[in-house]
């Protein structure tokens, strides 16, 4: 092990940055390596001797607080690290000793040791990967459908649910496809995310199901977690099923450790309906659009637009919804139930 010389942060603190001046902390000899300060810049760095043709790592490029760059000092070639924000100095220490550690225990070259000590100072406060509102609703919404076509045709109804899968929509029964839309609007007012989505498959006939959801109130309603806990226990017995259903949820984004972020109740606004995707129904699609532009359509390569469908649905009520989604009614989550 080649031989270093470091500071405690208190000595280095007492000894090195000292406001207005300008001191050299050398760590190594051969490489050289030392950390200096400019006390009239307020910079703390890290001078490598680079005995390599490495190069700058990429992701040293894109940091906010710290700069990296190659620069020529006393005839050498020198990878030079450096912050001038106080606020990190002692932060920012810490990982220049981790850098110089590393390429005296592994002879890395400078940038690669640089990039390597970035990967893992930035693992250790990686924040969790929490499902936006927009896509936790959206995921409530699918498992309210999956959850009552459970309860009503036991636990292989998980083969509806098609969209984990990559499938262009939610749900297919038979020759019937469902794109489940659910907001937390007083309206029936949807976005449509793509041009394909209100594409039925060839030999599919194609229905949104309308669902709006409010606040659930205290000890009210049914939460994402609760939900996944109640079809979880459904396929207790059935542990294919049950491994499916995980894998579904791991590819939409969701991980079983952060249950607890998830706990958000709702209660249905309004009863769940149908809207069949139909030559009336009010869609954008590659199709109407080549009618628009012509052959230049092609080039609109992604549409975003919100969609009423006040007036157009039917709801759980009507004989429409009972023929094309049997499945229960709106009184099992009916204003201040509790969904566990």
């Amino acid at each position: 092990m080649k031989e270093r010389k470091h500071l405690s942060w208190e000595n280095f603190l007492s000894s090195v940055l000292i406001p207005g001046q300008q001191r050299v902390h050398r760590i190594s000899i051969s490489p050289v390596i030392e950390i200096f300060w400019d006390g009239n810049r307020k910079t703390v760095g890290l001078w490598i001797q680079n005995t390599t043709s490495g190069q700058i790592p990429e992701a040293a490029t894109r940091l906010a607080s710290v700069s990296v760059e190659l620069i020529e000092r006393s005839g050498m070639s020198i990878l030079e690290v450096k912050t001038s924000t106080p606020l990190i100095n002692r932060e920012f220490y810490l990982f220049a000793n981790a850098i110089a550690d590393r390429i005296l225990e592994t002879s890395e070259a400078p940038g690669e040791a640089v990039a390597f000590e970035l990967a893992c100072f930035g693992a250790l406060f990686e924040q969790k990967r929490i499902l936006s509102i927009e896509r936790q609703i959206g995921l409530l919404g699918e498992l309210l459908i999956l959850e009552r076509m459970i309860s009503t045709d036991g636990p292989n109804a998980l083969e509806a649910w098609i969209g984990p899968k990559g499938e262009p929509h939610d749900f297919r029964i038979a020759n019937n496809e469902f794109e489940v839309k659910t907001s937390t609007s007083t309206r029936r007012v949807h976005t449509i995310n793509n041009l394909a989505q209100l594409v039925p498959s060839p030999g599919s006939t194609l229905f949104i199901i309308s669902i709006l959801l409010g606040a659930g109130g205290k000890q009210a309603g049914f939460s994402l977690a609760s939900i996944i806990a109640s079809i979880r226990s459904s396929l207790l017995s059935f542990p294919k099923l049950e491994n499916e259903f995980t894998a579904a949820l791991q590819s939409v984004g969701y991980a079983d450790i952060d249950h607890s972020h998830y706990e958000r109740r709702f209660n249905l606004r309004r009863p769940l309906a149908v809207i069949p995707i139909n030559p009336q129904f009010p869609s954008i699609t590659s199709s109407s659009l080549s009618t628009i532009l012509g052959k230049e359509a092609y080039r609109i390569d992604r549409l975003i637009y919100d969609v009423n469908l006040e007036g157009l649905e039917s709801d759980e009520n009507s004989s429409l919804y009972q023929s094309v989604f049997p499945y229960n009614t709106s009184t099992e989550y009916g204003p201040g139930t509790t969904k566990n």
